[in-house]
């Protein structure tokens, strides 16, 4: 009926708004409902509290009982327990409304009383036997406590004597060792007047006897006569006078016969004086036993007094304990004080002797366990009457409780009923309530948000999905046309970001491309390339002219640290000195690596000469420190030229070409230092490059000729060898030694091409040599490190070997040997493969060391001409040189020595065994033709020689 009425009304609506309507409807008539309810179930649940508080009454009055009850427990005045037991009683009987249980209360109250009557007189019988007790307990302990202080005091008089018999003893002891030692000195002194009497009978001299009898006289002790020193008495006055007298008297024999009469009955009287000193000893050693067993006993005797006055201590703790327990620990501590009793018995039947009147305290013992028995029976009635009134208020308690839990479970069943009632229209309503939110909040209030989120998204720039609940209210036409506003938005944003995706990878592309041109990929530091890009940007501030310079920096050393160590070594170093770098330079610096070992720093600011060079000075200073690479120790410097723009016309192009050439300048005089710029170096550089021009027209003249300086042999001045020796032939300049351009040669890397051609003349001429009769037993040539690692020097060397002569190459001995390098090691072991023999050059000038010789293996080392030179006036020379030969003949290298100028130097080495000579005494360095009339002469003389020696 109520549905048809409500159709017509609800046909025009939408299914949205009809929803709606219908649930406000529900709504309200489940909210009459809830109010006609709620004041039904008030109703009832006041008349059921009202119930409850009765029965919280009745069961609080138990519970005071039952408190009461226990405080009684444990008290001492039955009247006051009683008193409050009554309270109790009646203040539960005022809840109670059923007769029958206040009839049975008060039967169970009578019960109580009489009870705790019997309680109260079981308690006073129980203290009047504790305090007998403890009189009698006291009197014992008292006389324990005197007989222990009495002991005490006997066992420290016993200690007192025990420790004077030890110090008797030690006194004892000392006293035997000094008579032992006059034993054996009496001994002796006989010993040496027998040894004297048997000289005299032998018919030796006067003297001799003399000097027995003084030797006898020194082993006797040098003490004064005394009673009380045996050792020193009136036996051993007699034997020292004797041999006194030795000294002054013709017949010595006659002397001798009486102290050795007087050594005798010296020595009787020490062994008699040690038989009484071991019969005191002994004497004094059973007194100390003796003591020491009284001692121990005194000491038993007062560990056991000690032990019952502590056991009896504890037995009246534990009778107080008894006396003023309550009722529910009584049993507990009666039985805790029995155990200790019987504890204490034994020990005070051990020590009744030891009491002063021991029958007394035996008595008093017995006495005592009656009191304890008497008062233990009290206790056990005293625990019967407990436990009857722990009975009563148990029953009242379990009655009470009994009734309250009957009316208490009527009460909560009506009041659970009519809450439950309750919860269920709550639950209803709340229901419908949540049921109509839901509705609005997915038909309305969803929709609504996530449409104004899409907007403001889109608004955002921001392109997130669309959340959309529903389509009630006309909100779908809009929704639709946002989800298309926003698929043209992700198309646009799409083709943006592949288009600044693209453009990213492009700038970041470049920007490495160009970081990597400009810097060094190992170090990290600007390049040589970035360089030039700092100097244009220089160049192209032509109207602000600011005063630069640069710090051009060049390794020592370097190249020889990357061929015997390897190029992981250098790329260490190398990182390392761009590090250091970097942390020296000054503000507006930039520090740039140009080359292999080369690096620059460009200073732009206004520094001065003075700061300049302090700065490259402190860069020198940090890089001469050595640097551990992987074990080995690894030692470089560093030559470095300044050149400011002010001294260049501010051309940063000529000002780093003139730091180059004050580089170069630095490494000509000696490397590792500072060297700034002048206009000397630019005249010098000048003059280097037409000598480095020179060199090269020189080669291709073959003005590069060998000079030849002779070896002889010490023993017999026949040739050993010789040494080759390069000299150029210059057109204008003359002979020019090797210090005049090899360090040219070296910069320009044109060693190789003078080698080749040295070698190469030196073995035509040897050829022409041999073919006129003069054979050259062996020909050696220096070689530098950098030469020794090209791989063409073994091919040259190879060519001239087996022509007859020995081909040797010296090696400087500044070079690291001590350790050779793989690359090292294999060049020396190519060579010797080859034929050619191997020898150390300057030995002893720079790092001579075993290891060096050990390591190599050469065939022959040379000995500076520094340390040969003073051998004639300092001897210590002459024993480094004769030290020097010693090694070599130990490890069977020839020694030769170079700086041989004299004849006197040449037969000095000759002595010591010197292999070689080598010197301006002997032969100065010859051309081809001077070499061909030595040899020619100096053969002539040896036929000469020769000759006449065989005639």
């Amino acid at each position: 009926m109520a549905t048809e009425k409500i159709a017509p009304f609800l046909k025009d609506k939408d299914p949205f708004t009809a929803v709606f309507l219908l649930v406000l409807a529900g709504l309200g008539v489940a909210f009459m409902v809830a109010i006609g309810w709620g004041w039904y179930a008030l109703s009832a649940i006041d008349r059921s509290i009202q119930v409850w508080n009765n029965l919280d009454y009745v069961h609080s009055a138990a519970d005071a009982l039952e408190a009461e009850a226990t405080v009684l427990q444990a008290g001492t005045q039955a009247d006051a327990e009683i008193a409050g037991l009554d309270i109790g009683i009646t203040e539960l009987s005022r809840w109670v409304e059923t007769r029958s249980l206040s009839v049975d209360l008060a039967k169970r109250s009578e019960a109580v009383r009489m009870h705790l009557v019997s309680l109260d007189d079981a308690q006073k019988r129980s203290a009047a036997a504790v305090d007998a007790f403890e009189e009698n307990l006291s009197g014992i302990i008292s006389a324990a406590s005197f007989a222990l202080s009495k002991k005490r005091a006997d066992m420290d008089d016993l200690s007192a004597q025990e420790a004077r018999l030890i110090q008797q003893e030690a006194e004892q002891s000392a006293a035997k060792e000094r008579l032992y030692d006059s034993v054996l000195r009496a001994q002796r002194a006989e010993r040496q007047i027998s040894a004297g009497l048997r000289m005299g009978a032998l018919g030796n001299s006067d003297e001799m006897l003399r000097s027995s009898a003084a030797r006898a006289l020194a082993d006797l002790p040098d003490c004064i006569p005394e009673p009380a020193k045996p050792q020193c008495g009136a036996s051993p006055a007699r034997l020292k006078a004797a041999l006194q007298q030795v000294a002054h008297s013709e017949d010595v024999a006659a002397i001798l016969r009486m102290a050795y009469t007087a050594a005798t009955a010296y020595q009787r009287a020490l062994a008699n004086d040690r038989e009484v000193l071991h019969l005191e000893a002994a004497t004094t050693q059973r007194a100390i036993t003796a003591q020491r067993i009284a001692l121990v006993q005194i000491q038993n005797e007062v560990e056991r007094l000690s032990r019952f006055v502590t056991l009896s201590n504890t037995l009246r703790r534990s009778a107080i304990e008894v006396e003023a327990a309550s009722l529910s620990d009584l049993d507990m501590v009666t039985t805790r004080a029995r155990v200790t009793l019987t504890r204490f018995m034994a020990p005070a039947r051990a020590i009744r002797p030891l009491l002063p009147d021991n029958g007394k305290g035996a008595a008093s013992l017995i006495f005592l366990s009656d009191l304890l028995d008497r008062r233990w029976k009290s206790i056990g009635d005293a625990l019967v009457a407990r436990l009857e009134i722990e009975r009563e208020i148990v029953a009242i308690k379990d009655r009470t409780e009994a009734a309250v839990e009957v009316a208490r479970d009527q009460a909560v069943t009506a009041i659970s009923t009519i809450t439950s009632a309750g919860v269920a229209v709550t639950l209803a309503l709340f229901t419908a309530v949540g049921f109509a939110a839901q509705i609005l909040r997915r038909y309305v209030v969803m929709p609504v948000r996530s449409l104004t989120q899409a907007i403001l998204s889109l608004a955002r720039g921001e392109r997130a999905e669309l959340a959309y609940f529903g389509g009630a209210l006309g909100l779908k036409a809009l929704r639709d046309a946002l989800i298309s506003l926003r698929e043209v938005f992700v198309e646009r944003d799409a083709l943006l970001s592949e288009t600044s995706a693209q453009k990213e990878a492009l700038e970041a592309a470049h920007d490495s491309i160009q970081y990597q041109a400009l810097h060094d990929a190992l170090t990290g530091l600007p390049n040589r390339r970035a360089l030039e890009t700092d100097m244009e940007a220089l160049t192209s501030n032509e109207g602000d002219e600011k005063d630069f310079a640069f710090l051009h920096i060049d390794l020592d050393r370097f190249k020889e640290i990357n061929d015997t160590l390897g190029h992981d070594a250098g790329d260490f170093i190398l990182r390392h000195v761009a590090k250091i770098l970097d942390e020296q330079k000054p503000d507006s610096t930039t520090v740039h690596r140009i080359g292999g070992d080369e690096f620059l720093l460009f200073v732009q600011s206004g520094a001065s000469s003075i700061d300049l060079v302090a700065l490259g000075q402190s860069i020198v200073t940090e890089l001469g420190c050595p640097v551990d690479f992987q074990g080995r120790v690894c030692r470089y410097g560093a030559s470095i030229g300044v050149a400011r723009g002010s001294d260049s016309a501010n051309d940063p192009h000529a000002a780093l070409m003139h730091a180059d050439v004050a580089l170069y300048e630095m490494k000509r005089a000696g490397r590792n230092g500072v060297r700034c710029f002048t206009d000397a170096m630019r005249v010098e550089i000048l003059r280097l490059r037409s000598t480095a021009d020179d060199i090269l027209r020189g080669l291709e003249e073959g003005e590069f000729v060998p000079f030849y300086q002779p070896q002889f042999r010490a023993g017999d001045r026949s040739l050993y060898g010789v040494e080759v020796l390069c000299r150029w032939q210059h057109p204008e300049r003359g002979l020019l030694p090797p210090s005049e351009f090899l360090p040219v040669a070296e910069e320009r890397n044109t060693i190789g091409e003078i080698d080749r051609s040295i070698f190469q003349i030196v073995a035509n001429d040897v050829d022409l040599l041999q073919a006129a009769g003069q054979r050259i037993p062996k020909v050696g040539f220096n070689v530098t490190q950098d030469r020794l690692m090209q791989h063409s020097l073994i091919e040259e060397l190879s060519a001239i070997t087996g022509k007859g002569f020995g081909v040797a190459v010296e090696l400087l001995e500044s070079m690291s040997l001590d350790e050779p390098s793989e690359n090292l090691r294999w060049a020396l072991d190519s060579l010797q493969e080859a034929g050619v023999l191997i020898e150390i050059d300057d030995f002893g000038s720079h790092r001579a060391s075993i290891a060096a010789l050990t390591a190599v293996s050469p065939d022959a080392m040379k000995i500076d001409r520094t340390i040969v030179m003073p051998i004639l006036e300092k001897p210590t020379q002459r024993e480094l040189v004769r030290a020097i030969i010693g090694i070599g003949d130990t490890l069977g290298i020839d020694v030769v020595a170079e700086g041989v100028e004299t004849e006197k130097h040449a037969e000095q080495l000759a002595d010591m065994g010197c292999t070689a000579l080598q010197g301006y005494a002997l032969s100065h360095p010859l051309p081809l033709d001077a070499l061909h009339t030595f040899l020619a002469e100096m053969a002539g003389k040896t036929a000469v020689s020769n000759k006449a020696k065989a005639s």
